[in-house]
């Protein structure tokens, strides 16, 4: 099995059994939803009902990522004229992303399904442990919701920009870094 494929069953499962701790926790310490009513209005049903349609979305986005993506092999001299050529076809436009949108929406797709697909079950776990830590009633429930109270908003949200961020660098030059190894692969066979 290739590593995409390894990578995108073991994202999924994350996800999943992140998105089942989390509905079981909150299921224990607010059956009736009580809590959570102030921000949603719904019940139970339209609580699974997101989180399946989420599920979903995130399946599809994370299998194109990590296994559908087929990346281009461009011929380029150095990591700024990879990039250039692979978001904008010229190896010259390297400044472009920082403001423009691409003229190749693959990569563009692949880089955000892969930021997405790491970031979004990472993000679940301060929840879950929020939610398992006050369900055991541990002494440090208080002290993790003081740790939480630092921060601008809630603590996943600064996860998830986090590991976006820092795989908004890491996703190119990891496909630079596999663009090179193929085109030497080429001029030594």
């Amino acid at each position: 099995m290739k590593n995409g494929k390894i990578a995108f069953i073991g994202l999924v499962a994350f996800q999943i059994v992140m998105a089942i701790a989390e509905g079981v926790l909150t299921y224990i310490s607010t059956p009736d939803l009580s809590s959570l009513k102030n921000y949603f209005g719904h019940g139970w049903e339209a609580m699974l009902i997101m989180n399946i349609l989420f599920i979903g979305v995130y399946i599809f986005i994370v299998y194109y990522a990590f296994v559908k993506y087929k990346r281009p092999v461009i011929e380029s001299r150095t990591y700024k004229e990879f990039v250039s050529e692979l978001f904008f076809k010229r190896p010259d436009k390297f400044n472009w992303t920082f403001y423009k949108l691409p003229k190749r929406w693959p990569p563009n797709f692949a880089s955000a399904g892969y930021m997405l697909g790491i970031a979004l079950p990472i993000a679940r776990i301060p929840i879950v442990l929020e939610l398992f830590l006050k369900e055991i009633q541990s002494p440090f429930a208080s002290h993790y919701e003081k740790f939480c109270d630092m921060f601008p908003v809630r603590v996943d949200i600064m996860v998830i920009l986090f590991v976006i961020i820092a795989l908004s660098i890491y996703w190119p030059y990891k496909e630079w870094q596999l663009n090179q190894k193929i085109l030497d692969s080429r001029e030594s066979g």
